[in-house]
């Protein structure tokens, strides 16, 4: 039996002139990085990071470098500054809020970059039983977040004229 796995991939890779360097950090900590080529490869191989922290002081160095560039993540790193006060060591940064994801972050990189019109972000999770598996794919563009399912796009497929005389189960 085959143990059970997850994966990232976020493509294409992000050109390095529109990630900011806080982003940069925060990436790094949700999933792994590696520039090359002036650019910055996204990948996991397990579950994503959804609560990271950052030592304080790297987050006020890297906000500080961020400055002037339009980032949902600059406002909310700025937010948890002001709050943690000076005896603080890191912050907590949860990206289960509904004002800031992983798919927000990408966002506004997409929006920043000259070179992009979208991000494709795939995820799969294959389980410990056979077949049990799921995927899901998000399209980010400068205005919208899509994602879906395998199920859905296993509809969609089914709905299309080519398709229409396969039945569904």
């Amino acid at each position: 039996m085959m143990g059970a796995y997850t994966y990232t991939l976020v493509q294409p890779p992000l050109p390095l002139d529109a990630v900011t360097p806080l982003e940069r950090l925060v990436l790094s900590e949700i999933m792994q990085t590696r520039a090359r080529d002036r650019h910055l490869h996204l990948c996991a191989y397990d579950d994503l990071a959804t609560e990271i922290d950052i030592l304080l002081y790297d987050a006020v160095r890297a906000l500080r470098a961020s400055r002037g560039r339009n980032s949902l993540l600059n406002a909310v790193v700025d937010r948890l500054i002001a709050r943690a006060g000076r005896d603080a060591d890191s912050l907590t940064i949860d990206l289960r809020r509904s004002d800031l994801s992983l798919e927000h972050i990408l966002q506004d990189i997409v929006r920043r970059s000259p070179d992009l019109t979208h991000l494709v972000v795939t995820s799969g999770h294959a389980g410990g039983r056979a077949g049990a598996a799921d995927l899901s794919v998000s399209v980010i563009t400068t205005w919208d977040i899509r994602q879906k399912d395998a199920g859905d796009m296993v509809r969609d497929c089914l709905r299309e004229p080519a398709m229409a005389s396969v039945t569904l189960q």
